[in-house]
C-alpha cells in the first residue's frame, strides 16, 4: 500500500535555533495529508504528523513484529543563518537529540550513503541504550529547495537486522523532488 507523507523536525547552540523553530507550536495530527509518496514497510503503521511553525515530522511506529522500530521523516524550512549546504549541521541536530535521550549514544559516518529516492545522502549510524535496552539507528539530512529533508530510524539491536533492510528499501521509494513547491 502506497502512503503519502507531509513534513519533519530537528537540535547545539547552532542546532538549537533549528530545533526550536521546528518544535515551536508543534501539534500532533494523525489525519494530516502528505505531500510526497512513500511505500513504508508493512510493519510500520500509518504515520502520526507533528506539525510545527517551520515544518512537519511524520512518525511511523512498528507493529508487534518490530515494536521498537521507529521512522521519522521531517521536512522543515532552513533556519536563518544556515544554508542548504549545512546538511551535516541538520543531521547533528538530530544526533544531539538522540544523545539527550540516550546518554551513552555514540555515532559515526555510515557507508554506503542512504538512498532517499533518487538521491544518495550522507548518513550517520548511532548506537546507545534507553532504559537499559540497546538500540541502533541511522540519521541523514539533505536539502531541497530551501528546506531540510531529514530521515531518522531506529530499532532494538535484536530487531535492526530485520527492520533496517526493509526500511532502507522503502526509503528508495521516497521522491524528494515531489516536495518542491
Amino acid at each position: 500500500m502506497r502512503e503519502t507523507i507531509d513534513t519533519l523536525p530537528d537540535p547545539d547552540a547552532r542546532h538549537g535555533a533549528l530545533l526550536a523553530g521546528l518544535l515551536s507550536l508543534a501539534v500532533l495530527d494523525a489525519s494530516a495529508g502528505e505531500p510526497f509518496a512513500f511505500d513504508p514497510p508493512p510493519f510500520l503503521g500509518r504515520p502520526e504528523v507533528v506539525r510545527a511553525a517551520t515544518g512537519n515530522t511524520w512518525q511511523f511506529g512498528g507493529d508487534t513484529r518490530h515494536p521498537s522500530a521507529r521512522l521519522l521523516i521531517t521536512l522543515a524550512e532552513i533556519p536563518a543563518g544556515m544554508s542548504e549546504a549545512d546538511t551535516t549541521a541538520c543531521a547533528e541536530a538530530f544526533l544531539e537529540q538522540i544523545r539527550r535521550r540516550r546518554r551513552d549514544a555514540f555515532w559515526q559516518p555510515e557507508t554506503p550513503a542512504l538512498r532517499l529516492g533518487n538521491r544518495e545522502v550522507a548518513s550517520w549510524r548511532w548506537a546507545g541504550s534507553f532504559d537499559q535496552v540497546p538500540a541502533t539507528g541511522l540519521v541523514a539530512c539533505t536539502s531541497i529547495t530551501g528546506r531540510f529533508l531529514a530521515v531518522a530510524f531506529e530499532d532494538s539491536i535484536s530487531g535492526a537486522p530485520q527492520s533496517f533492510p526493509a526500511i532502507r528499501r522503502a526509503l528508495d521509494t521516497l521522491d524528494p523532488a515531489a516536495t518542491e513547491p
